[in-house]
C-alpha cells in the first residue's frame, strides 16, 4: 500500500514521520519505508492461516480487498470492483499469486460467506484483521447509519 503524507497522518493519528516511525516499529509482520516524497510504502506480511485468539485457524480473506486487479470470473461481472493498481499480494517465496489462484481464493471466500440478516436494533461485531467486510447492492430508501470504532489490540504480557 502507498499512502501520502495526510493519509498516513490520519491513519495513525501522527504529525510527524518521527512520531510515524515511533508506531509502525511497534506492529509485528509489517515492512514500511518512507520515500523523500513523504509517500509511506507499507507491506503487511501475514501468514494465509493463522490461529485465532480462540485457538480456531482462520483464513486471511482480507488481503483479497488489496488486489491490483479482479480477474475474470465466470460468475461475476467484475466492473463495478474497486481495486488498486499498486496493491500487490504475493506468496511467502515472493512469487506474485496468479489469477487462476485469485479464481481460487474467491470461491473460497464464497464459500464461507456470513450474510447476516438484518434486524432492527442488531449490533454486529467484526475483526477486521482477519475477517472481510462488505455489503450487497440495495434498492431501499433511507438513511443509513454506520458507527465504526478502529483500536489497536493490546495483549497482556
Amino acid at each position: 500500500m502507498t499512502w501520502d503524507p495526510a493519509r498516513w497522518r490520519a491513519e495513525f493519528n501522527v504529525t510527524g514521520e518521527e512520531a510515524l516511525w515511533k508506531r509502525l516499529n511497534k506492529v509485528e509482520n509489517i515492512e514500511f519505508t518512507l520515500d523523500n516524497t513523504g509517500l509511506l510504502h507499507l507491506r503487511d506480511m501475514t501468514t494465509a492461516i493463522e490461529m485465532t485468539d480462540g485457538g480456531e485457524n482462520a483464513f486471511s480473506n482480507g488481503m483479497l480487498t488489496h488486489l491490483s486487479h479482479i480477474p475474470p470470473h465466470p460468475k461475476y461481472n467484475v466492473d463495478n470492483v474497486f481495486c488498486k493498481s499498486s496493491n500487490r499480494i504475493y506468496f511467502g517465496n515472493g512469487d506474485l499469486i496468479s489469477d487462476s489462484v485469485i479464481i481460487q481464493l474467491i470461491d473460497c471466500y464464497d464459500e464461507f460467506l456470513y450474510a447476516h440478516k438484518w434486524k432492527t436494533g442488531d449490533l454486529l461485531l467484526v475483526d477486521n484483521k482477519r475477517y472481510m467486510h462488505g455489503r450487497n447492492m440495495f434498492d431501499k430508501a433511507g438513511k443509513r447509519e454506520i458507527f465504526t470504532r478502529f483500536g489497536w489490540v493490546r495483549k497482556a504480557l
